[in-house]
């Protein structure tokens, strides 16, 4: 039987579903609920269930689980899930028999939450809710919603905690969200005060509480324990062997000594028979321990001997590209007996910088002697870049300008520029007769200090044009002809090309021969 949407909605006719509250994983009954003034025959809804709920059933069960009290034997309830993913229900009765009574539950249905649910008020819905009359009229009633509540249920959450080793442990402690349990959770671990280090579990003694929940375990960590092993203070003479460093232990728990130390601690000191008059450290390292944080504390040897002597090079400045001074060296304290080795790395080719001048024992016998370096610095050598003098004609590009270095060293050129120099005026072509300076800049060297010495470039008049004027054909007279050679002559065409035979330059024949005569002849030329 398949029911049409066609009809009219009735506020009389309402069909509702029953509040639901339920914990994660918990089963409950929802009954549909019909309150109707009309007498129905047969009925089509949808149900849509929020997210982590679900129907408790399959296809094949519902005829059963859809019949409730209103609904005699000879109703049946059909549902499928429809795409959208909602349930939809269809009952009829085989004898078009009305369902009983004006209102309460029409079907019961079971739904589960999901075990993930969250705590959260959701809600249901019943739509598309259409009951058929007796008559086999439609009615179309209004959608519905179904409060749904997920409840919270009892979360414990077991605290991480760590102690050190050879202590007794710490309160273990949790926390508690959702509802209420019946009971005191007990907590327990298999730590003690003499388990080794590492992780130990915290979890829940199962028999101390009651009622649904959820526990995450926790962790009691425990850690080494620390242990300071400490050198002392020790003297000894210069010349003499060193003495037996002893040490002293602090941290031991449980009883326990240096015998459970797997690696036994060294203590050494670079301090020889040769070693010079001073506190000398004496250094604890290498123990190693199952259980212990291991630090150390450092001791001193003090050594003692006789007096001493200071040997200190000299420092030096010299200019890039020379050769290095001689080395001398001053002393202090008791007479030095033999003589230094004192080195610099630095030559004649080294770039400019400080370069240390070392003093080292050489041949020198003193037993307590010390060395203080010195410092060579090289400063930069004066470059010097000249420009020229230089002449050009007026009208003419300005020449190109060579310019001149004094004060290379080690052989070197111009290429060991790290930028090139520039050399610039300000006289152009069209720049009137007169002297411009040429000036020099922009140069960098990385062992150069660079001055200029700026240049002067002279602009001359240039060539006269030859002009020719007055009787071109010597004829004895100015006239058209005359002036058509001078216009030829000028514009680099042949004279006397005939295209003007008049006797005068009187172009206009006014009897005068004027600059407007000119004028005419000129551009009667230029547009022949």
């Amino acid at each position: 039987m398949l029911l049409t949407m066609a009809g009219s909605a009735l506020a009389d006719n309402r069909l509702t579903g029953s509040e639901l509250s339920l914990l994660p994983t918990e089963e409950k009954e929802l009954a549909i609920e019909l309150a109707n003034e009309d007498e129905f025959t047969a009925f089509q809804f949808d149900l849509i269930l929020p997210a982590g709920v679900t129907l408790v059933t399959d296809e094949k069960d519902l005829p059963d689980i859809g019949k409730g009290s209103r609904l005699d034997a000879t109703h049946s309830v059909d549902a499928k899930t429809i795409p959208s993913g909602a349930w939809r229900f269809i009952g009829y009765s085989s004898k078009k028999a009305a369902i009983s009574g004006s209102s309460g539950t029409l079907i019961t249905l079971k739904v589960k939450a999901a075990a993930d649910a969250k705590p959260a008020d959701l809600k249901a819905s019943l739509s598309g809710i259409v009951f058929t009359r007796k008559d086999k009229t439609e009615a179309i009633l209004s959608n519905a919603d179904i409060k749904v509540t997920i409840e919270p249920i009892a979360v414990i959450t077991i605290d991480d905690l760590s102690r050190e080793y050879g202590s007794t442990n710490p309160v273990l402690t949790y926390k508690q969200t959702g509802r209420l349990l019946k009971g005191e959770p007990i907590l327990t671990t298999t730590a003690t005060k003499t388990s080794a280090v590492g992780a130990y579990e915290i979890d829940l003694d199962k028999s101390s509480v009651e009622g649904p929940y959820t526990v995450t375990k926790g962790t009691l960590t425990v850690t080494k324990a620390p242990l300071t092993i400490k050198a002392g203070t020790y003297t000894r003479k210069r010349g003499e062997e060193n003495p037996e460093f002893t040490l002293e232990y602090e941290g031991f728990k449980n009883d326990e000594t240096e015998a459970v130390l797997t690696k036994k601690p060294t203590a050494t000191t670079t301090a020889t028979k040769e070693s010079s008059v001073g506190d000398y450290t004496v250094t604890v390292s290498g123990a190693e321990a199952t259980n212990y944080e291991i630090s150390y504390v450092n001791g001193t040897l003090k050594v003692s001997d006789a007096d001493a002597v200071i040997v200190t090079a000299k420092s030096y400045t010299r200019v890039y590209g020379e050769a290095n001074p001689t080395f001398e060296f001053t002393t202090s304290g008791v007479e030095l007996v033999g003589i230094p080795e004192i080195t610099c790395e630095a030559t004649a080719t080294s770039p400019v910088g400080t370069y240390d001048i070392i003093i080292k024992k050489g041949s020198v016998s003193n037993y307590n002697d010390s060395y203080v370096n010195g410092k060579l610095t090289i400063t930069k050598a004066p470059l010097t870049i000249k420009a020229g003098t230089y002449t050009r004609k007026q009208g003419e590009d300005n020449p190109e300008f060579t310019l001149e270095y004094e004060g290379f060293k080690n052989d070197e050129t111009k290429d060991v520029l790290t930028k090139k120099p520039t050399a610039t005026t300000a006289a152009t072509k069209e720049s009137p007769v007169g002297e411009y300076t040429v000036t020099v800049s922009g140069a960098e060297a990385q062992n150069y200090e660079i001055t200029y010495e700026n240049g002067k470039l002279t602009v001359t008049e240039s060539d006269p044009v030859p002009v020719i004027i007055g009787d071109a054909n010597d004829n004895g007279e100015v006239n058209a002809t005359d002036i058509v050679d001078i216009v030829n002559h000028t514009m680099g065409k042949p004279t006397s090309t005939g295209k003007f035979n008049e006797d005068a330059a009187d172009a206009n024949e006014d009897g005068v021969v004027n600059a407007a005569d000119i004028v005419t002849i000129v551009n009667k030329i230029l547009s022949d």
